[in-house]
C-alpha cells in the first residue's frame, strides 16, 4: 500500500484526525486512514489489517473514546505486533490504563491538550525525523505594512487557508451545503445538503425488512457517530442502491455524501431552526416537520429516526418511508 502513516481514532474524534491528515498531507505524508481508504466493498478487517502491516508509522488519536474503542485497541495491538514506530497524539487527560498502558507507556507521547491542533507542527517534525526526511521548516509569515498595495494584501489573504463555523455557506471541492460540524482550528468538518431528498424513501425494502427480521439480525450499520461507516457496511451488499433506497438516494448527490447516523442526526435537529435559515439564504430548503431517518440500526427491523415536529428520538421500521437530509464531511 502506497502511505507512510496509518492514522488511528475513535470516530468522535474524526474531525481532529482528519486535520491531521491534512496536515502531514500537506507535507508530503502520505497518510491512510478509514473509512476514506477503504474500497467500496472491501471486508473491514482485512483492508486495515494491510495498511497496518504495510504503514511505515502509526499514529494514535488518544483519547476518552479511543481508550474505550476495541477497533482501536485491535489496531494498536496489531501495530505492536509489527514493530511500527508508534507516536500517540493525546487530545484530552484520558488516563493510560491495561494493555495500552503496557504498550505506550515507553514511548514519546505528543500532548496537544487543551488545543487539539496546537502541537501539529511537533507531530509533522516527528513523522519527518523517522522517515528519514530532511525536518521542515515553517516560514517565517512577515506582516503586511498599512502602505501595502491592496493587490498584495489580497494575495496574501488568499494564500491563508480557509476556515469556517457552524452554519457558514460551503462550496468548495464539488460540494455545496452548510456547515454544521467544525473542528477546533475551523479547516475540517461536515455539512448537510441544500436540500432533503426529494422524496420520502424506505431505509430498506420490504423483502430486505423480512429477511433480517425473521433472521432476527442487523445487517451491522450500528455506528452512532459515523453515518459513512454505515454506508460501508450497507455497500458491501448486492444491489444495495435498490434494496436500501435511502442511502442510495444520499450516495447519488456524488462522492463523500451519506445518511447522518444518529447523533449527527440530532445535531442538525439541535440547530434546525439556523440551519434552516442558512440553507433558504442560499436557495436551500428548510426542515420540514416531520421524520428524518438516521442511518444507524435500533434493532433488525428498526432504526434510528429524529422528529422535527417534537423532539422525540426514537425508532421506526425499516421499511417505512421517511424524509432524509444527505451529509458529507469536508
Amino acid at each position: 500500500m502506497n502511505h507512510d502513516v496509518f492514522i488511528s481514532y475513535s470516530s468522535r474524534d474524526k474531525t481532529t484526525a482528519l486535520a491531521i491528515c491534512h496536515v502531514l498531507e500537506e507535507h508530503r505524508i502520505r497518510c491512510w486512514m478509514a473509512p476514506r481508504d477503504i474500497p467500496p466493498g472491501a471486508d473491514y478487517g482485512d483492508v486495515i489489517d494491510e495498511a497496518i502491516v504495510g504503514c511505515r508509522l502509526f499514529v494514535l488519536v488518544f483519547s476518552g473514546p479511543a481508550a474505550l474503542s476495541q477497533w482501536v485497541k485491535g489496531e494498536l495491538n496489531l501495530a505492536f505486533t509489527e514493530r511500527k514506530i508508534i507516536i500517540p497524539y493525546r487530545i484530552d487527560e484520558t488516563p493510560l490504563k491495561g494493555a495500552m498502558r503496557l504498550i505506550l507507556n515507553q514511548t514519546h507521547w505528543i500532548e496537544a491538550y487543551p488545543d487539539a491542533e496546537a502541537r501539529f507542527g511537533e507531530l509533522v517534525e516527528a513523522a519527518e525525523r523517522f522517515l528519514g526526511r530532511p525536518v521542515s521548516t515553517e516560514p517565517k509569515t512577515e506582516s503586511v505594512p498599512p502602505a501595502a498595495s491592496g493587490s498584495v494584501a489580497s494575495e496574501t489573504a488568499s494564500a491563508l487557508p480557509k476556515t469556517y463555523k457552524v452554519g457558514d455557506y460551503y462550496h468548495e471541492n464539488g460540494k455545496e451545503g452548510i456547515v454544521f460540524e467544525v473542528d477546533a482550528a475551523g479547516r475540517h468538518g461536515k455539512i448537510m445538503a441544500l436540500h432533503d431528498l426529494p422524496d420520502q424513501l424506505a431505509w430498506c425494502t420490504d423483502e430486505e425488512y423480512e429477511k433480517w427480521e425473521e433472521a432476527d439480525k442487523k445487517i451491522g450499520a450500528v455506528d452512532e457517530q459515523d453515518g459513512m461507516k454505515n454506508l460501508e457496511v450497507v455497500r458491501r451488499i448486492p444491489g444495495w442502491r435498490e434494496k436500501y433506497p435511502v442511502f442510495g438516494a444520499c450516495a447519488a448527490l456524488g462522492e463523500g455524501w451519506y445518511l447522518p447516523a444518529r447523533e449527527e442526526l440530532i445535531k442538525l435537529y439541535d440547530k434546525r431552526s439556523d440551519l434552516s435559515a442558512q440553507a433558504e439564504k442560499f436557495g436551500g430548503s428548510p426542515f420540514v416537520e416531520t421524520r428524518y431517518w438516521s442511518s444507524s440500526e435500533y434493532s433488525p427491523a428498526c432504526v434510528w429516526f429524529v422528529n422535527f415536529i417534537y423532539d422525540c428520538r426514537t425508532f421506526n421500521i425499516k421499511s417505512e418511508q421517511h424524509r432524509a437530509r444527505a451529509v458529507a464531511m469536508f
